[in-house]
């Protein structure tokens, strides 16, 4: 079990790739090694559909990242809190059962994590322009902040 889990929602091809090279680098700066004492799981998901219930499992936070289909903020880092998730209007997936679908069921069975928010890059579906490294970089570095500020957070008792 841990108690962080980060998961790149994608695949490998184009911009649905940022999720899982956004977790190559925290791969590369060994988040999961001597940074931190907790146990941090980083998961590729390609395409989770419905199976995204299961990855949500035996986790306090969830930290999802994905590109999100938001054509005024493309190349920006966008973060939706868990009430934002379950009314979300964004598009956060092109795959058959999409992120906020699959996080709406996880609710209603009441299997969602304490803490879940997604954080991603907005896109434009239409353009095939390959993502930024500069903002793939500064999304690296959200989601670093965000774990260090799970990880300062004392546990409950």
């Amino acid at each position: 079990m841990s108690a962080i889990k980060v998961i790149g929602i994608g695949s490998p091809f184009g911009n649905d790739s940022l999720g899982w090279q956004v977790i190559d680098r925290l791969k590369q700066q060994n988040i999961q090694g001597t940074r931190w004492p907790e146990q941090i799981d980083l998961i590729e998901a390609d395409r989770p559909g419905i199976n995204l219930i299961q990855l949500l499992q035996d986790a306090e936070v969830v930290i999802l990242v994905d590109a999100i289909h938001d054509e005024p903020r493309q190349g920006q880092v966008i973060r939706l809190d868990k009430t934002q998730l379950l009314n979300s209007q964004h598009n956060l997936s092109s795959h058959s059962l999409d992120v906020a679908s699959a996080l709406a069921l996880a609710e209603k069975l009441q299997l969602l994590p304490k803490t879940i928010v997604v954080l991603g890059l907005g896109i434009d579906p239409g353009r095939a322009e390959p993502l930024n490294t500069t903002a793939i970089h500064k999304l690296t570095a959200v989601i670093v902040s965000e774990l260090e500020t799970y990880i300062s957070q004392p546990s409950p008792s």
